[in-house]
């Protein structure tokens, strides 16, 4: 999620003066390379084709990537004195982006989090973003900020437990016009690693194809684009104080423009409306946010619907007959699924209640707390997920096999998660197997403690490693047949599929494709669960 780890906002902030343009200035700063956030993939890849654009139409551009807190602020300290007197300045910031104590800001790439007081150490205020244009008689600002969430190392339980929100909606004074690319305060994706994030995508296609169209009508477009390429994931709101600009990409030669509102009109608009249903099904969280449906449940991240391809290529290194054909599944809706995999303090809950079977399952002699619960079968996973249905009110259930897969990649398309391989230390699998001498004596030899890894771009922790995890399937020698609309499958029922890979094995049985059964009964110590529950 630029997620996980998002607010996409585009402020048009402009004068009384609606003389034409003559000086065109912009600042584009992209930042992804971060140092103690989750890094993202997109940012710079955006920011240069978005100063390519401006460039190619006659901006002057300051073009920065991976910007420290010390050069950010000599680049807006350098772009107020190139905005001064320009008639339009456009700005374009792609990157991390949070409210911290009320404040909205922007993260350079040396920007810490302090778990224990929730402070941003370097951060930016977004106000010096819109201080660095205030030269300039008309400003364009452009915000593709929070991919995903960048509190993977802070612990989020109770009341703090509703997740990160990202921006909160920024103020501006003046005329503006503001389009958020998805609701005030949710998250926005980076997009698969190597292409741009949704908003850039829509934006970059539409300024190839609308040099002449008023920013306003636009942005309209850009924000429709993006609700109907995320399947509504993410829903655009566009915001206009005192009417629109006369301004387009190509300068004040605009098609359509119509003479800005007085200067106290106000209107907001949702970009196509409410979510239709059929589109975008209401749900009782919204998509990126986290949530407890009581003290002791275990917290849930709520996933938007989506595509994706289970199983994997035959190129695929590791690749196994089991995971072919690959198969086209469509998630209709989106779902909640387990942050973590279910932990001992999860498992007792659940026993002291009556739910679950009062025999302690063994530990290994590892430690209980939080570390994912082991030796469980399936069908005491089955019990749990009973048992918290019926105490809560609500349908959880076991991940299917396409779930699980679709959850595990978070939107990208390699072999992990994080791409066509594991790096060290960043899942808990027995590295010393990988065949990599770089690799070698990388082996925990136990379970780790849950979200003791950097999380997946859903900001899910541990679909690598660790434990594998027990899905609603029956075993199935590969995928031909397998449903398309990603529900479970049926098969021999006496054998179920685990996914993910475990502390014991070897990178390649952590890949998002890899899969395996066992006896439903069986209880091991490489084998755990994780939940999902149904949204209304």
């Amino acid at each position: 999620m630029r997620t996980v780890p998002v607010l996409f906002a585009a402020l048009l902030v402009l004068a009384a003066d609606p003389a034409a343009a003559a000086k065109r200035v912009a600042l584009v700063i992209g930042n992804g390379g971060y140092a103690n956030l989750s890094p993202l993939d997109n940012p710079t890849r955006d920011a240069v084709a978005i100063a390519g654009v401006l460039r190619a139409n006659g901006f002057e551009v300051a073009e920065h990537t991976d910007l420290d807190r010390a050069d950010f602020l000599d680049a807006l300290d350098g772009f107020r004195d190139t905005s001064r007197g320009a008639d339009l300045a456009v700005v374009f910031y792609a990157g991390h982006g949070m409210e911290v104590d009320g404040k909205d800001v922007l993260a350079p790439v040396d920007m810490a989090l302090a778990c224990d007081t929730r402070e941003a150490k370097r951060a930016v205020p977004i106000d010096a973003l819109f201080e660095a244009a205030e030269g300039a008689a008309h400003k364009v600002v452009l915000l593709d900020a929070c991919r995903s969430d960048p509190f993977p190392q802070c612990p989020k339980r109770g009341a703090e437990a509703g997740g990160f929100r990202g921006l909160a909606r920024v103020a501006s004074t003046g005329s503006t016009l503001i389009a958020n690319a998805t609701l005030s305060g949710s998250v926005a994706a980076d997009g698969a690693p190597g292409e741009h994030s949704p908003f850039a995508r829509a934006l970059l296609a539409r300024f190839e194809n609308g040099r002449t169209v008023p920013f306003r009508d636009l942005l309209d477009e850009v924000a429709e684009d993006v609700r109907v390429a995320t399947d509504g994931a993410q829903i655009p709101e566009v915001t206009s104080r005192g009417g629109s600009p006369k301004f387009c990409l190509a300068g004040e030669d605009c098609e359509g423009y119509v003479l800005a509102a007085a200067a106290t009109d106000v209107s907001t608009r949702l970009v196509g409306a409410l979510p239709k249903p059929a589109v975008v099904p209401r749900t009782d969280h919204p998509v990126g946010t986290l949530f407890r449906d009581c003290t002791d449940c275990p917290e849930m991240t709520v996933l938007p619907a989506g595509k994706l391809l289970l199983g994997s290529a035959a190129t695929e290194a590791g690749h196994d007959a089991s995971e072919a054909p690959q198969v086209a599944v469509t998630i209709a809706r989106p779902f909640a699924v387990s942050t973590h995999e279910i932990t001992f303090d999860d498992w007792e809950t659940c026993a002291l209640e009556g739910g679950c079977p009062s025999t302690p399952p063994k530990d290994a002699g590892w430690g209980r707390g939080k570390r994912p619960v082991i030796y469980v079968g399936h069908k005491d996973a089955e019990a749990y997920v009973t048992w918290l249905s019926a105490a809560t009110g609500r349908r959880y259930r076991l991940l299917s096999e396409a779930e699980w897969e679709y959850a595990a990649r978070g939107g990208t398309t390699g072999a992990y998660a994080s791409g066509d391989r594991l790096a060290k230390g960043s899942a808990n699998v027995d590295f010393s197997l990988s065949g990599d001498l770089a690799l070698a004596g990388a082996y925990e030899g136990r379970t780790a403690e849950v979200g003791s890894f950097a999380p997946n771009p859903f900001g899910l922790y541990d679909v690598h490693g660790n434990v594998a995890e027990w899905v609603a399937d029956c075993w199935t020698p590969n995928h031909q047949g397998a449903p398309t609309d990603g529900s479970p499958r049926g098969g021999d029922c006496g054998r179920r599929v685990v996914k993910g890979g475990a502390w014991y094995f070897e990178p390649a049985a952590a890949r998002v494709a890899a899969r395996t059964s066992y006896p439903e009964d069986k209880r091991l110590n490489v084998v755990g669960f994780r939940i999902a529950r149904d949204m209304e």
